[in-house]
């Protein structure tokens, strides 16, 4: 009897032990389990901690893109409004060019016109400006000379024209000169000239005295001694020596 409750102790110990056993292996698995959870959500959480920081960053990246993109926008803007302003500065100064060459034009076409015509003049000029003015006739260019720029002869041209035209509308002057007299002598002269296209010489000896017109050949001097008193007269007031200004009558000779 002893022996039966000795085994059936044994027993209850081999199958409590047992059941101990299989208890504390079921925990360390649970445990383990547990353990690899909070692995899991570690792992879990710093992803997320790493994600947001990513998100961050693209967010950062996004933003600055969008800046980069709106500047850009603006440069284009501003590119587009400088190249219509440029365009429109480049369209007016094409214009101007143009302007500026069909005035050329006009103008080469006066002087093409005028300078033949002033080297026409030059043999009809009263000796004292021609002489005077040589040097600017000297300056107009021939039919076949193309080298002379462009405002060089439209200055010659205007400082004949001027000079001309003071001359003409100086009205009386008087200029000393050498002449051939009707003795066939050359002798000093007093010639009295009436704008461009008559003049009045005396001699200084007081025995010749004429007048001079113009032609296609120039000027033609006409002896006439019959006028001597009335062309001294007409010198003696334009040289103020004269006391009293009058009327003189003196003949008159177109331009032929």
């Amino acid at each position: 009897m002893k022996l039966a409750v000795t085994t059936g102790i044994a027993l209850l110990i081999a199958v409590t032990g047992t059941q101990v056993l299989r208890g504390q292996s079921a925990i360390e698995r649970v445990r383990s389990i547990v353990e690899q959870w909070v692995s899991v959500e570690k792992a879990i959480s710093s992803e997320a901690q790493a994600w947001k920081e990513k998100e961050r960053s693209l967010q950062d990246l996004i933003e600055l893109g969008r800046v980069d993109r709106d500047n850009l926008n603006q440069q284009i803007v501003e590119f587009q409004e400088t190249a219509t302003a440029a365009d429109e500065k480049r369209a007016e100064l094409v214009a101007r060019q143009k302007e500026l060459d069909q005035s050329a034009e006009q103008v080469v076409a006066f002087l093409n016109q005028i300078e033949p015509r002033l080297r026409q003049l030059e043999i009809k000029l009263p000796t004292p400006l021609r002489e005077n003015l040589a040097g600017q006739f000297q300056k107009l260019p021939t039919a076949e000379d193309t080298s002379l720029d462009v405002a060089e002869r439209m200055q010659t041209v205007v400082t004949l024209l001027v000079a001309i035209q003071r001359f003409d509308r100086s009205g009386l002057t008087v200029h000393a000169e050498v002449r051939k007299l009707n003795d066939g002598t050359e002798g000093e002269v007093k010639t009295l000239y009436v704008g461009l296209g008559t003049a009045y010489y005396l001699s200084e000896s007081d025995n010749d005295a004429g007048y001079g017109i113009v032609n296609s050949q120039g000027w033609q001097w006409e002896s006439s001694k019959a006028i001597r008193d009335e062309v001294r007269e007409a010198i003696e007031i334009v040289e103020l020596k004269a006391l009293e200004p009058k009327f003189i009558l003196l003949p008159v000779k177109g331009i032929k």
